[in-house]
């Protein structure tokens, strides 16, 4: 299953970005960590997580990158986020039309996607969570509110959603004192990298047979409209393995992408060719 997470930040030029993070654990017969669970899509505002059943999810957004490819307002953001958060879920439910299975237990999916992006029309990030309502067998959506004390939005997916919830309103709580994580009043402090921080600690701990491990993987979408993948050190820096969309970078392979201490969060950035020393050095 999955821990996923999409939260706004707050940087500390008081810009703003939206960040999606999860684990890279794929669960299919057999444990595969390196499996991508986050994903960019052509029209550069916006991005999606799964958490659950492959056999549904990959597919699915297959379907929705190459329905956003095919429509060029589509793919330029000329349509918004919101209409197009509302063509996603149609696409989702008239796709599914078409499945067939004799297995009950395989009838309704269990698989909710994280679709998160910039509406230029609302002038603010959106994060909503996709699921499968069996009673009314068809996709539907949630948007998220303000939570966590008024701290900004921010929305969990997977079997391990409401531990990470928890385990983030004990960060808030003890670094900020709040007192009432339902709180929609805005708060003068926001999210910085604290989302991050739990997906991080859970992997850190997560045993040899949990439904989550691997490295986690960052994509980031900012309020000019551009998405990118952030590699990560994992399982900290001093190891020196570069992890980027769940796997590891090998040598063999040269990135245009930063890399993020995922202690201090600070970034950093190879130079084209360079060798990375010690990539070995850690199990």
């Amino acid at each position: 299953m999955t821990i996923g997470v999409a939260w706004v930040r707050t940087t500390h030029r008081k810009a703003q970005e939206l960040m999606l993070v999860s684990d890279s654990r794929l669960n299919a017969g057999g444990f595969l960590d390196a499996g991508p669970k986050v994903f960019t899509l052509p029209r550069t505002d916006a991005a999606i997580a799964f958490a659950g059943d492959t056999y549904f999810a990959y597919p699915l957004i297959a379907q929705v990158s190459q329905s956003i490819a095919s429509h060029f307002p589509l793919k330029d953001r000329a349509i918004d986020y919101v209409p197009f958060r509302t063509h996603v879920i149609k696409l989702l439910n008239s796709i599914f039309a078409y499945y067939r299975t004799e297995l009950k237990e395989l009838r309704v999916p269990d698989t909710e996607f994280l679709l998160a992006g910039y509406s230029w029309f609302k002038k603010e990030f959106c994060i909503d969570r996709i699921y499968y309502v069996s009673g009314k067998t068809r996709f539907e959506h949630r948007e998220c509110k303000t939570r966590f004390g008024g701290f900004g939005k921010c929305m969990f997916i997977g079997d391990w959603a409401k531990k990470g919830e928890r385990q983030l309103w004990s960060i808030l709580s003890d670094r900020f004192g709040l007192e009432s994580v339902s709180s929609d009043e805005p708060s003068e402090n926001q999210f910085d990298y604290e989302p991050f921080e739990v997906v991080r600690d859970l992997l850190r701990n997560a045993g040899p047979n949990d439904t989550i491990a691997g490295a986690p993987q960052i994509v980031s979408v900012s309020q000019h409209m551009n998405s990118r993948h952030t590699a990560v050190y994992w399982p900290d820096k001093s190891c020196e393995k570069v992890f980027l969309g769940g796997r590891p970078v090998f040598g063999f392979e040269n990135i245009e992408n930063w890399i993020m201490d995922p202690d201090s969060f600070e970034s950093s950035h190879l130079s084209f060719g360079q060798r990375r020393e010690g990539e070995d050095s850690c199990a």
